[in-house]
């Protein structure tokens, strides 16, 4: 459920997660105001629940949180509405105001089935079956906010790792048909969907509906931001990104900042800004992915290799940090436990055109050409690169060139430059194709 606090900043459930630490940790990487934590304590069928609001100490140097007060509940324990309303009515309690809740057309089984599928995605990541399984639930709780935000982060996971479209017009037709009863949270979430399909136009206008509600300095640069690398324009999110950080500095912010910085290629910019993100939040998973990217550019493989142990150990089915291990281990001549880490990360997503160009360049490396060979060809053949987006232009122009077709290459080489100039990955894919192809002059260039 959704709090409505005015003039309170609720940090979104993913900063909190993606910090792993005590509560300090949380307040400090966060940028929070404050916190408000719970510890239940169950017997059979009832739990006592203790909300404890937490502020900071002005008297301490450090800012340590203190107790400011504390609320006490007892619950049946399998009354799930009973529990979200009492909960909602207690967290007022510590503020004296009176939450937004609507729960009187949802039956308590429905809202059983939304808290299972949130724990899912939580522990499992996102499936279609969660989809399925929320689809099916009545009308009326498909309004509340925290399902549709719920039912938006499983379809945006799903689209960006198959780039199925048909999941956005599911998502579409959930915030279309059934209107939030938070009107700020349905302007969230419209505005990641449309940058997802890539309408940047419609997400503008969303970003201008969401300042007239909530002018919040932070968040304004935030989306001005992240609607500025889905246009590829990273100088501009960078300019955003730091008027951020100057009204609310959080490990999040710090690491989104460092991405924008690696994708034009600073990379010792980069770093200090994911120093900064990791001193607030030592586990920041994103963080720790990032630093190894960067180090894996900047030819630092003993600390790629450092950072994607981390990230891999707290998520083995992370696609993307799968595949970049096994880039590094590539490049550390340790092409069979290479291939075998992206055929783990193949299994999981098996139409990733990407990853099937880093197996068939790992056996080309190993030199064992023909099986390299298949895959190239079989990456021109895929039915996926029909979408026309920079991620397919790159592996199209890569497999070209390796079969040494470079006309083609050269041709998709084109495409990704006029889509995303000043992507560092566009620079390596020119440096490659140029190289193959002999072009010594134009592939120096790219590599500088």
């Amino acid at each position: 459920s959704i709090l409505q606090l005015d003039n309170y900043y609720l940090s979104p459930q993913n900063e909190i997660r993606d910090v792993n630490g005590d509560n300090n940790t949380v307040y400090k990487a966060t940028g929070a105001d404050e916190l408000i934590t719970t510890e239940a304590q169950c017997k059979i069928e009832a739990c006592t629940i203790v909300f404890t609001r937490l502020t900071p100490d002005a008297t301490e140097a450090n800012n340590r949180l203190r107790v400011k007060n504390i609320k006490t509940i007892d619950v049946v324990a399998d009354r799930f509405l009973s529990i979200a309303e009492i909960t909602l009515t207690s967290v007022g309690s510590l503020y004296s105001f009176t939450p937004f809740n609507d729960f009187s057309k949802i039956t308590d089984d429905e809202y059983k089935k939304f808290l299972i599928a949130s724990q899912q995605y939580r522990n499992a990541g996102a499936k279609a079956s969660l989809l399925d399984e929320i689809d099916q639930l009545s009308k009326e709780i498909k309004k509340l906010p925290a399902l549709q935000t719920l039912y938006k982060d499983i379809t945006l996971d799903l689209f960006y790792h198959t780039n199925n479209r048909e999941l956005l017009d599911r998502l579409e037709a959930l915030i279309i048909n059934n209107p939030s009863y938070s009107q700020l949270n349905g302007l969230y979430n419209k505005f990641y969907m449309e940058i997802a399909k890539g309408n940047l136009q419609d997400a503008s206008a969303s970003i201008e509906a969401i300042t007239k509600i909530d002018g919040g300095n932070a968040s304004s640069h935030e989306l001005l931001a992240y609607w500025m690398m889905a246009n590829n324009d990273y100088e501009g999110a960078i300019t955003h990104y730091k008027k951020a950080l100057e009204s609310k500095k959080t490990a999040n912010t710090l690491h989104n900042i460092a991405a924008a910085y690696r994708y034009i290629g600073k990379n010792k910019l980069t770093e200090k800004y994911l120093k900064d993100a990791l001193e607030l939040s030592p586990y920041l998973h994103q963080a720790h992915s990032l630093y190894g990217i960067t180090a894996l550019q900047e030819g630092n493989i003993q600390q790629a290799l450092l950072s994607f142990n981390v990230v891999v150990s707290q998520n083995p089915k992370d696609i993307g940090n799968l595949n970049n291990y096994g880039l590094t281990l590539v490049l550390n001549k340790s092409y069979e436990e290479a291939i075998e880490i992206f055929q783990q990360a193949a299994a999981l997503n098996p139409d990733n055109t990407t990853i099937s160009l880093n197996i068939a360049d790992a056996y080309n490396l190993q030199g064992k050409t023909a099986e390299a060979e298949k895959i190239y060809t079989s990456i021109i053949g895929s039915t996926n690169q029909k979408i026309d987006n920079a991620t397919n232009y790159r592996n199209l122009a890569q497999a070209y060139a390796h079969l040494h077709m470079f006309s083609e290459a050269l041709t998709f080489l084109g495409k990704l430059e006029k889509l995303d100039p000043q992507n560092v990955e566009t620079s390596y894919t020119a440096a490659l194709v140029h190289v193959l192809a002999n072009n010594k002059v134009a592939a120096v260039y790219n590599i500088e």
